[in-house]
């Protein structure tokens, strides 16, 4: 077949674009400040025979961080002590070293898939672990190509980013694993909004963070219609002033999402400034923000086990699992946190059934009632009971009937006085037959012998009372026995 000369020429030029567009990607991912420190071309695409991990010595891991935040150190030192000391309990004698030094993005999207080229193309690195959403986002990217293990220690959730993860919760992508909470984000917006009715929300979020959240729009539309809510996106930084500017007396609401540049002290006062405006809050956090001073969360403390499962991820890969293969949903029992002290401060009164299914930390509203025992729970129960007082009271009402029934079977006695006054002249005209003035009394005494009808009466009444007394010792005895079951429960 012959091609003709434009044809020919079009095809070349596709080719010849495709090669191009290959280079250039490659030199997007090691692009660096410092050009010696660029890869030459025989070391990136002549790569020698790597080594098993479970035949080296010495394994070093490059620790791949988003940007400087106390959160991420923290959990970086706890990892590192987490792994140390699960591979000492496996008894593996290898040398590990963690490779942090040039690895900080400072918090440049840019920059992160620079540095994790960069740490995929060292010699001296084996394993890749990544801290935060932006290079958990990078590595996840389709451009990236992975030539070592890459561990990200990322718990978010996923249906807000755009993580390689199938149905069988593992990684879609080779050489990648990932950590995420199989609690949906929905459900921290319901939860928020069926104990505090709001009509807008304000969610606070790092202005990076939020633009990697790709996700973000979507989850956000179906959450307005569900919810027949106006949901206001906050984008801020560093400071926590940044996000109280847009925050007044009249919000609504506010949710407080992952806000990783925020240092201890600005996190303190943001959370402070929210309870001085009396605005409810809720923590897609959880627990930390819940403990600091945010009304409400789901999620609990997961700090130790992130740093933990970080540390078990590196452990396998070390052992020669495969990363793709491992599990990337950490799974956690959520339930609803309160903090008792915010809620009274914002006027927030949690139903019985709040009460009941939460956990409450600083839980002022009720630190003042007396502390409830088995014994004390079953008393008031058969004292307080709605049932109970009202068997008491037809318990009374039978008895008063039986004491009226009672009455006619005892002595009677009966009296009246009448006093009469004429005028004189008809009291001279009578002759004295007729007093002018005259008082007559009358005093009857009675005793029923016998009366079939009336000590009838007399004997049903008093069964009746006696009755309702046993019907009332009933109601309280199951008003007892049920309000001890439910305090046991």
């Amino acid at each position: 077949m012959t091609l003709s000369p434009t044809i020919g020429r079009m095809i070349y030029f596709i080719l010849g674009l495709g090669f191009c567009m290959s280079l250039f990607s490659m030199a997007s991912l090691w692009a660096q400040d410092d050009p010696e420190t660029l890869p030459s071309f025989e070391n990136t695409w002549v790569q020698p025979k790597r080594v098993s991990l479970e035949e080296k010595k010495k394994i070093t891991i490059a620790i791949v961080q988003d940007g400087p935040s106390p959160y991420y150190t923290k959990l970086k030192q706890e990892i590192e002590k987490e792994f140390n000391h699960v591979m000492g309990l496996m008894g593996e004698e290898k040398e590990i070293v963690f490779k942090s030094e040039g690895f900080n993005a400072g918090w440049n999207p840019r920059a992160i898939t620079s540095l994790i080229g960069k740490a995929l193309v060292d010699p001296e690195v084996d394993i890749v672990l990544t801290l935060g959403i932006l290079s958990a986002q990078g590595a996840a990217s389709p451009l990236m190509f992975l030539t070592k293990p890459v561990v990200s220690t990322l718990v978010d959730r996923s249906e807000l980013l755009s993580l390689p993860m199938d149905a069988e919760g593992k990684s879609k992508k080779s050489n990648y694993t990932f950590v995420v909470l199989n609690l949906p984000v929905s459900r921290d917006f319901e939860t928020f909004h069926k104990i505090i009715p709001f009509s807008s929300v304000s969610v606070l979020g790092d202005g990076l963070v939020l633009k990697n959240l790709r996700g973000l729009n979507k989850i956000k539309r179906e959450l307005e219609e569900k919810l027949q809510v106006k949901i206001d996106v906050v984008a801020g930084g560093s400071q926590a002033d940044e996000y109280l500017k847009y925050l007044s007396h009249h919000t609504p609401a506010v949710m407080v999402g992952v806000l990783p540049r925020l240092s201890p002290e600005e996190r303190k006062k943001l959370i402070k400034g929210i309870n001085q405006l009396g605005i409810p809050s809720f923590s897609l956090v959880g627990y930390s923000d819940v403990d600091e001073g945010i009304m409400a969360g789901l999620v609990p403390d997961t700090f130790e086990r992130t740093a933990r499962r970080g540390a078990l991820d590196l452990q396998q890969v070390v052992l020669g699992f495969k990363a793709d293969e491992l599990s990337v949903l950490m799974p956690i029992q959520a339930s609803l946190l309160i903090n008792g002290k915010t809620a009274r401060k914002v006027g927030y009164s949690p139903d019985f059934l709040t009460v009941r299914t939460s956990n409450f930390i600083l839980d002022e509203p009720f630190a003042k009632a007396e502390p409830l025992d088995l014994n004390k729970a079953i008393t008031m129960a058969g004292e307080r009971n709605i049932d109970v007082q009202i068997s008491e009271a037809n318990t009374q009402s039978q008895k008063q009937q039986s004491n009226i029934q009672r009455s006619f079977l005892l002595p009677q006695a009966d009296s009246s006085i009448t006093y009469t006054q004429i005028d004189r002249d008809r009291a001279i005209a009578s002759a004295g037959s007729l007093p002018q003035q005259q008082t007559s009394g009358n005093l009857n005494f009675s005793q029923m012998v016998f009366d079939d009808g009336l000590i009838s009466q007399y004997r049903t009444s008093k069964r009746t009372y006696n009755s309702a007394k046993f019907d009332q010792a009933s109601v309280r005895l199951d008003s007892m026995l049920d309000g001890g079951l439910r305090y046991l429960d």
